[in-house]
């Protein structure tokens, strides 16, 4: 988990979330790239600095960015979009109850649009900025105070329970969502917390 903390590093300085594999899974066939109902693989992360632990509050615009590694590319329609890898993400304050941020999937445009994709991580190139997230959209969602705080964040790979460009190429892709930096753009010390 270490390398997701920190400043982005570039597209091998990552944690891949690993690719949830159907039963049929063969090494020698490759890969079903048919979403299934399940996710893949997940990582938890507190969050801090050489000062102590912190969480993150609403503030002005948004509050979490998570940079994925997906490039600019072109599928073989022609069409220009990402090499993504969606990964779902949630928070929580006590890392017991999970809030995740709403999701929804415009199955209308090609799997290599941005634009498909709302709410995921992996979608928004690390130069263009990552995926930025608001914690107005889960504190809205759940019905929590406006002072809630979000002490930890975990990303769960999505790729098979939403199809995604990046996890349906090869099977060089097939590890799934992986994760390059995590970064708390608003957030305040927590004292509290145990290391």
């Amino acid at each position: 988990p270490g390398v997701t903390l920190g400043a982005p590093a570039g597209v091998l300085d990552v944690a891949s979330l690993g690719y949830a594999v159907t039963a049929g899974f063969d090494l020698a066939q490759g890969y079903d790239p048919t979403p299934t109902a399940a996710l893949g693989g997940q990582i938890v992360l507190g969050l801090g600095d050489p000062g102590g632990h912190r969480c993150i509050v609403d503030g002005p615009g948004d509050d979490l960015a998570v940079y994925e590694n997906p490039f600019r590319t072109t599928d073989a329609n022609g069409n220009a979009g990402t090499s993504n890898e969606l990964a779902r993400v949630e928070v929580s304050e006590d890392s017991v109850t999970w809030l995740a941020f709403p999701v929804a999937v415009d199955t209308g445009k090609p799997l290599i649009d941005p634009a498909r994709y709302t709410g995921f991580a992996g979608v928004i190139p690390t130069a263009e900025g990552g995926d930025r997230f608001d914690l107005a959209a889960v504190i809205a969602a759940a019905g929590l105070p406006a002072d809630f705080q979000a002490c930890y964040v975990r990303l769960t790979d999505a790729g098979t329970l939403y199809a995604d460009y990046g996890n349906t190429q090869s099977d060089l892709w097939a590890s799934g969502a992986d994760i390059d930096a995590v970064e708390a753009l608003h957030s305040v010390a927590n004292p509290a917390l145990v290391p």
